[in-house]
């Protein structure tokens, strides 16, 4: 059977092209052929674009007047060509590891999808597929575009990203309607199940996150077809959203334990500069590749993240860690894994950063025994709802 795959749309997250790989080895590894729908990345409207060009243009031109950031650029929208450049390494992983469609517009391209693809299941998931504030349009994610109830309909590793309910009256009551018509939901986080049952109407299963569900050495081997370099420190730092304290907390754990930090980050914001410097600067800018955020892992003594599946790549590498709370990205993620695991005591606030006795063991048998039941669980869940 052909299995089509929903998730958030592909150009820069580590974790998101880990996730969708990882789902589409297992259904693979089941018997399936897994295909991802490309979703295209839809541009901002011109009328948007111009207004957020002039606010911005006549805020600089104010600051460089006033005699502040006389070296910053003016803002513009990058074309496809520079686009292309940035994501250039993203892109050969998603075109070498995961099998997908041609750009897809959801708005136009999904009706009938399944007719004219073979597909006999639909799943959606993993990564924050429920979040208003990362999703245009919700129908699409509760797969409203298809009514043949022939095709089956999964949700797995869905996850709201929040604890917090984000959904308006109008969305709650659409997706309500939708969640009811899918042979099996799954959710990532503790409270995903909470929000199924009491605002849609329906109940949901919670499961592991795809990249939970192989092992490390599933990992190790595309990072050693790939000849990635070893990494040149031993503290890993995935920082999404760098602050001071973080700065401050990573060097105290340098200082602590005699490691040597590294960063394997995405590319530098561009909107600030222009297509002739982004190019004369391309390492600044172009994002590296998905094979050596992975290398970070096999690398480090330990890891300092506010990424929810750095955490998990942690874990799965077996590496102490410590996790740096990132409220605006959504706690709940953290607070659900890290709970699963016995680890909350790994989650640690900007407060309190540098009183953290940073030399805390993890009982690492305790973690790889729950991971296995879960991992075993999951799986099964996934397996039974395909066979039927």
């Amino acid at each position: 059977m052909r299995i089509g795959i929903i998730t958030l749309p592909l150009h820069v997250n580590f974790g998101g092209f880990l996730q969708n790989y990882a789902l589409q080895q297992v259904l693979k590894e089941m018997g399936y052929e897994p295909i991802t729908l490309n979703q295209r990345i839809m541009p901002k409207p011109i009328i948007l674009q111009i207004k957020e060009i002039m606010q911005a243009n006549i805020h600089t031109f104010v600051l460089s007047f006033i005699g502040k950031k006389r070296n910053r650029q003016y803002l513009y929208y990058h074309r496809t060509s520079i686009r292309t450049l940035l994501w250039k390494n993203s892109t050969y992983f998603y075109d070498t590891y995961i099998n997908h469609t041609e750009p897809m517009n959801p708005n136009l391209d999904y009706n009938g999808i399944s007719e004219r693809l073979g597909l006999g299941a639909l799943v959606v998931g993993s990564d924050q597929v429920w979040r208003p504030k990362y999703v245009e349009n919700l129908s699409t994610m509760f797969l409203g575009f298809e009514h043949n109830p022939k095709i089956k309909k999964i949700a797995y590793a869905a996850s709201f990203g929040t604890g917090k309910w984000e959904y308006c009256e109008e969305q709650t009551n659409e997706c309500a309607k939708l969640a009811k018509q899918f042979d099996l939901i799954t959710v990532r986080e503790n409270v995903g199940e909470v929000f199924v049952n009491n605002f849609l109407a329906s109940n949901a299963e919670f499961v592991l996150d795809p990249t939970l569900l192989l092992n490390k050495e599933d990992y190790i081997k595309i990072v050693e077809k790939e000849n990635e370099v070893k990494s040149e420190g031993n503290l890993f730092c995935y920082i999404l959203d760098m602050t001071e304290e973080k700065k401050q907390f990573i060097g105290h754990v340098e200082k602590q334990l005699g490691l040597k930090s590294f960063y394997v980050n995405i590319g530098e914001n561009t909107r600030p500069f222009t297509k002739r410097f982004i190019k004369k600067h391309l390492e600044r800018f172009q994002n590296p590749t998905v094979t050596k955020w992975l290398r970070g892992f096999m690398d480090a003594e330990m890891v300092i993240a506010d990424s929810f599946h750095a955490v998990a790549f942690a874990i799965l590498f077996n590496k102490p860690f410590w996790v740096v709370g990132n409220s605006g990205r959504g706690m709940a993620r953290f607070e659900s894994i890290l709970s699963l695991f016995n680890l909350k005591n790994r989650l640690v606030d900007a407060e309190s950063l540098i009183q953290k006795n940073v030399t805390e063991p993890i009982d690492w048998n305790s973690v790889n025994q729950i991971r296995e039941e879960w991992k075993n669980k999951s799986l099964k869940l996934l397996q039974d709802i395909l066979a039927k």
